[in-house]
């Protein structure tokens, strides 16, 4: 299991990092995708570092949630999440028609499947509520909540879920 906390670790801080320093640059986005366009359009092509992010991202938690997932029904949905997160990043321009659809549709089963996977499989119910909540008075605090309600309930599920996965590998 220590390889996993790892892993988990690791994840975590290449995520909040290319968040936080995302953020210190462009300021809240509408939403977390738009973070592609933001750095390709104003870091003169850094919109790969969306896909590259994204990517080890996916590959992590897969890891970590399919082995907290092991023996259990639901597991499936501990490969859904991430392999939809997958398509996100691999489709990032969700302004352009085709690749839009497909990252629409990928961005709302990646949301769904990680909700599930925290009621169904974590048993962590309350952490959505919590999560929702912290992220509406981040929101509200920066004012920035009605012009970035995509951003805000994208940052709910990803804590939601992350918390979650640090509950059941750190114990709680």
């Amino acid at each position: 299991m220590l390889m996993f906390k790892i892993i988990y670790l690791a994840a975590m801080a290449l995520f909040l990092g290319y968040l936080a320093m995302s953020l210190a640059f462009f300021g809240i986005p509408r939403a977390y995708s738009a973070l592609y366009y933001l750095w390709d359009e104003r870091r003169n092509g850094w919109g790969l570092s969306f896909y590259l992010v994204n990517i080890v991202l996916v590959l992590a938690i897969m890891m970590v949630g399919l082995e907290l997932s092991k023996g259990q029904n639901l597991q499936v949905l501990a490969f859904l999440f991430p392999a939809a997160l997958a398509f996100v990043a691999a489709a990032p321009r969700f302004q352009e028609q085709f690749e839009g659809t497909i990252h629409r549709i990928a961005a709302i089963v990646c949301a769904v499947a990680a909700v599930l996977w925290c009621l169904l499989v974590a048993h962590t119910w309350w952490m959505i509520p919590a999560a929702a909540l912290l992220m509406l008075l981040l929101g509200s605090t920066s004012r920035t909540m009605r012009s970035s309600l995509t951003f805000w309930a994208e940052m709910a599920a990803f804590a939601c879920t992350f918390a979650s996965m640090a509950l059941m590998l750190f114990g709680g």
